[in-house]
């Protein structure tokens, strides 16, 4: 993997977090569980990248996504030239997927968690659910480089909920400086497919 020292800017009140560390340089942890700029107060919402209202979250008339899910990831297309990387391999993840206030919070369990922290930053999703439809963003924080460019990468989790059924996509895109020396990184994405069920209480 590549290092480097670019820090990507993000508005307040978009990234769930637990502490200071799921934030960008300069945000911290507020109490509804959004990272903000010191002094400014947030008021729970989605992730804008969710697609959805900032007033939306878990529909009044949706079934609730809370719980463990065992899911397995598939490889897909790579875009992004991630190294290593095998189309058609195999992945399983837990991931546990709560409610804050209007926030739908997802986040990746053990080795998995781990391996996001020290790649992205973070291994907290958040955003909304419309109906049996979830969108949640994890909006990575750990700088990167080669050579001029200078990016990170987000992932998009987007999947549709049936029963306890849970299925759809992780697509990781980079966010570059628009260096031409980014090359492939500029606009790339890079997917996973995802299917599996919520464990039983």
């Amino acid at each position: 993997m590549w290092a480097g020292c670019y820090s990507p800017g993000y508005a307040s009140c978009e990234v769930a977090c637990e502490s200071a560390t799921d934030c960008a340089p300069g945000h911290s942890c507020t109490s509804a569980g959004l990272c903000a700029a010191s002094g400014q107060v947030c008021q729970a919402a989605p992730h804008p990248d969710a697609g959805t209202h900032p007033d939306a979250g878990t529909q009044p008339d949706a079934a609730s996504p809370a719980g463990t899910y065992v899911l397995i990831f598939t490889n897909r297309e790579n875009g992004c030239e991630f190294p290593s990387w095998v189309v058609g391999a195999t992945s399983n993840v837990d991931v546990q997927i709560s409610l804050n206030a209007a926030v739908v919070v997802g986040q990746a369990q053990g080795d998995a968690a781990d391996f996001l922290d020290l790649w992205l930053g973070t291994h907290v999703f958040a955003g909304a659910q419309t109906g049996d439809h979830l969108a949640l963003v994890l909006a990575g924080n750990r700088p990167m480089s080669h050579g001029n460019c200078e990016y990170t990468f987000d992932a998009s989790l987007d999947a549709t909920l049936t029963g306890d059924l849970l299925q759809g996509d992780l697509i990781f895109r980079a966010r570059t400086n628009g260096s031409k020396a980014c090359g492939t990184l500029n606009g790339c994405s890079t997917r996973q497919s995802l299917n599996g069920t919520r464990a039983p209480e």
